[in-house]
This record gives C-alpha cells, sequence and structure tokens, in this order.
C-alpha cells in the first residue's frame, strides 16, 4: 500500500520536483497489518536494504459484460489477463455497487475474474476493469539470510545528512562475541524444526526460575546519543515457554556506567518483535550515567518467573529513528506478505525478487 508519504514523493515526482531515478528495497521480518489509511513510516522490524536494478511495468484491463454475485464474492464476465492478487479497479458498471476504487482478484480465467465482495443486485450494463502496476527488481545476495514477511520501497538516494539513521545494534550471528565472564551462550542453527527470522542461527540464554541471566558484547561502539526520547528500540527474538519475565537490554559506556530498557514478553510463544521509546532507555542509568557518544558494550539480560525457568533465543536488536521529518525521503509503500507468499531465503545463492506497486487512476 502507498504510504500518505509516498502519496507525496510520487507526485513531487511527477511534478519534476523530486528525483526518482533509483529505488532500494527493504526486507523485512515484521508481520503487523499495513495501516490501511497509509500510515506506516517504516517497517516492522527492518534487516535489509538492496537497490532495484531494474524498473517495468504492468498494465491490464478489460471490458466487463457480465456478472454474477453471490452475496460473499463477485465474478466478473470479460476477456481478460489478470492474475490471483492482482490489485483491479472497476468503474462503469450499471448498478453502480459493483464498481471498486480497489479490490484483490481471487481468482480469474481467461473469461473472467473473481474478487469478494458482499455487493447483491441484477447486472444492468457496463463495466471496464484496470490494473496499473510498477514493477521493481533486485537481486538478494548469497550472504544475506532471514524470513522475509514485509517489504517497503524507499528513494534510493536522499538530500539530507542524517547521522542518527535507524540503524541494527546486532544480529547475534556469532555466539562467540557473547560472554558470561567465562562462557558463550549456546547456539541453534536453522533445521526442520528450528527457524531463526533472520540470519542461520540464534543464541540463546537461560535463567533459573526467580534469576537472571546476562550476556555481554564488546566486539561494538556506538553513539547513542542523537537520538530523541520519540525514537524507538525493538528486539526481535523467540520465545519459548510462558515463565520469561522480562528482556533487559543494557548499553554500556563503562563496566560501572550504563542504562537499560525492559522489555516485556509479549503473551503466548513463538516468534516475538517488542519495541518501546527510547524514553525507556535514557530514563534508567546507573549512578553514574553513560557516555552516550561512546557505547563500547552490549548487554542482554533474561529474567525468569517464579514458575519455572526459561529460555529465549535472540534474533536481533534495531534502534528506528521515528522522529526525523525529510520531505524527500521515507517510505514510499510497504506491504506484509502471508502463507505461501513469505519468502524464507537461505544463505549461499542469490535470490531475484520483483516487488509490484499497484497504482490507482
Amino acid at each position: 500500500m502507498i504510504t500518505k508519504f509516498g502519496k507525496r514523493f510520487l507526485t513531487s515526482h511527477l511534478a519534476g520536483l523530486v528525483d526518482f531515478t533509483t529505488k532500494d528495497l527493504a526486507l523485512g521480518i515484521g508481520s503487523s497489518a499495513v495501516n490501511q489509511f497509509g500510515n506506516d513510516t517504516r517497517l516492522e522490524f527492518e534487516f535489509y536494504r538492496l537497490p532495484a536494478t531494474l524498473s517495468s511495468i504492468d498494465i491490464r484491463s478489460a471490458d466487463i459484460t457480465g456478472l454474477l454475485s453471490t452475496g460473499l464474492a463477485v465474478t466478473y464476465t470479460a476477456q481478460n489477463n489478470f492474475s490471483p492478487g492482482q490489485t483491479v479497479k472497476i468503474t462503469g458498471v450499471v448498478p453502480t455497487q459493483y464498481n471498486v476504487s480497489s479490490a484483490i482478484v481471487t481468482s480469474a480465467s481467461n473469461s473472467q475474474f473473481t474478487i469478494a465482495s458482499s455487493s447483491t443486485g441484477n447486472y444492468t450494463s457496463g463495466g471496464y476493469a484496470s490494473s496499473y502496476s510498477a514493477i521493481f527488481s533486485a537481486t538478494i545476495p548469497q550472504d544475506i539470510s532471514g524470513v522475509i514477511s514485509e517489504i517497503g520501497l524507499y528513494p534510493g538516494a536522499r538530500k539530507s545528512t542524517n547521522s542518527f539513521d535507524s540503524q541494527f545494534i546486532t544480529s547475534f550471528d556469532n555466539n562467540l562475541n557473547w560472554t558470561d565472564g567465562s562462557f558463550n551462550p549456546e547456539t541453534t542453527f536453522n533445521s526442520e524444526s528450528f527457524q531463526s527470522k533472520i540470519g542461520e542461527n540464534m543464541i540463546g540464554i537461560r535463567a533459573v526460575a526467580s534469576g537472571s541471566k546476562e550476556y555481554t558484547n564488546s566486539q561494538t561502539f556506538y553513539d547513542i546519543s542523537g537520538y530523541s526520547v520519540n525514537d524507538s528500540i525493538a528486539i526481535a527474538y523467540k520465545k519459548m515457554d510462558t515463565n520469561l519475565s522480562k528482556i533487559r537490554v543494557k548499553f554500556y559506556s563503562s563496566d560501572s556506567s550504563h542504562c537499560w530498557v525492559d522489555f516485556t514478553p509479549e503473551s503466548g510463544t513463538g516468534d516475538k518483535i517488542t519495541s518501546l521509546t527510547l524514553n525507556n532507555l535514557f530514563s534508567n542509568t546507573t549512578a553514574t550515567p553513560p557516555d552516550l557518544t561512546s557505547i563500547v558494550k552490549v548487554g542482554v539480560e533474561v529474567t525468569a518467573g517464579s514458575g519455572g525457568s526459561t529460555i529465549v533465543y535472540l534474533d536481533s536488536i534495531r534502534i528506528n529513528d521515528e522522529d526525523t521529518f525529510d520531505p524527500y525521503f521515507g517510505l514510499i509503500s510497504r506491504s506484509v506478505l502471508t502463507g505461501a507468499d513469505i519468502l524464507t531465503k537461505v544463505s549461499g545463492r542469490q535470490v531475484d525478487i520483483e516487488y509490484k506497486l499497484a497504482l490507482e487512476f
């Protein structure tokens, strides 16, 4: 779906006010629904961005000569080449309840196509169906792996400079970078029964009942001083049981100075994403606050409830810039994949993808 920013940007592009020569596709693991009002400003959890190397168009249309309504779906009679999943606009049908500004084709043959609709009434005459799409192609490199369930379109270049843009903090891809002072955390690799959302493995942290366990990574350096309390921090993890009480993420500038944020786990078990504003991070500090310009260590502490021990597998942590406004750069459109459309990209081979942006005229 095209966002509010996307509509402004594309209008400005048609007027010759902004350049749209290059495009980027953002890949994410989120599953939250697309905002129906176009208010999405980013992916729920982006993990990779790559340039679109080829652009093309797909234009299809058909004259409608009849229809059949069941009260749940409408099948239009038309010589067409529409495909299931394609977005169509229908105009000129009498009676007018069968005209739609945007509908998804659920099935199609060369002589008819069907959309979900509760409209009823006898067909009288007329009708024209059309679909206009821009297609952006890209190649995911062989070393990138993840479960792609959301895709976004961005301009490929920006005019402004943002020193505190959204960024990855860690993807937990190497357990040797993490230690409790004596040992490294366990690693579980992808298999038929276990699938990380980002990369080929996840690290696991176990905590006994009513206890906590922390691992830290000193192979880092971050300057987070330019982020505001309105920006956000998100963690992706796999919750294995209901005994998990909290996940605390710490940012150290020294062993005695750090700030922290506590994530209350989502309900249920399975793959989860939890996000909080950075106000929750900046307001929790040791007696000597950390130097936010020089974060040299990141810690993750898992706490179990009194009901029993817990284990949680960690996928990634990222900071999202939520409040920097750039009139020429932002999320143009976002799509969420479901079912068989979700792409599990494994490492070791390139994968070509196409992103089709439906346009309404």
